[in-house]
C-alpha cells in the first residue's frame, strides 16, 4: 500500500469482484493506519542541532498576516489518508524509496515509516541463482 506505483485505489479495484481478498486487504488497511498511528503520527518536528526547529532563527518574531488564511495546519491532516488519495506513478519512472524521500515534506511522518519498510531488505529470487 505503500509503493507509489500500485496505490490504495488501485489495490480496491484489484480485487473489487472478490470479496474475501478485498476483506483481507481492507484488514491489512487497518492494521498499516494502527501502526501509523502508534508509532510514527505523532512523531515530533526535527530540530536542528541548535534545538531550534529547521528554518527558524532566533531573530526577533515577525507578525505573518496571511496566518488566517490558510485551511488547515500540517500536523492536523492525516498522512496516510492523504496518500491514500494519490494516484499510482507509473513503473518505469518512479524509485520508491526516492520518491517518498522527494515527498518528505508533504509526508514527514508517513515518509519515515515508507523509508523503514521499503528498505528491508529482500531474499534474492531462487531463479537468480544458477542452478548446476
Amino acid at each position: 500500500m505503500l509503493d507509489p506505483h500500485i496505490s490504495w485505489i488501485r489495490l480496491s479495484h484489484t480485487y473489487c469482484n472478490e470479496p474475501e481478498q478485498l476483506a483481507e486487504l481492507k484488514s491489512h488497511k487497518l492494521e498499516l493506519e494502527h501502526y501509523y498511528e502508534t508509532y510514527y503520527a505523532s512523531k515530533a518536528a526535527p530540530t536542528d542541532s541548535d534545538g531550534d526547529a529547521p528554518g527558524t532563527s532566533r531573530l526577533p518574531m515577525k507578525l505573518d498576516f496571511t496566518s488566517c488564511y490558510m485551511e488547515m495546519d500540517i500536523r492536523d491532516q492525516n498522512e496516510l489518508s492523504e496518500s491514500f488519495q494519490l494516484v499510482p506513478e507509473h513503473w518505469g519512472k518512479c524509485e520508491p524509496v526516492v520518491w517518498w524521500g522527494a515527498r518528505k515534506v508533504q509526508f514527514p511522518n508517513l515518509s519515515c515509516l515508507a523509508r523503514d519498510i521499503l528498505t528491508i531488505p529482500g531474499i534474492p529470487f531462487i531463479s537468480d541463482f544458477p542452478l548446476y
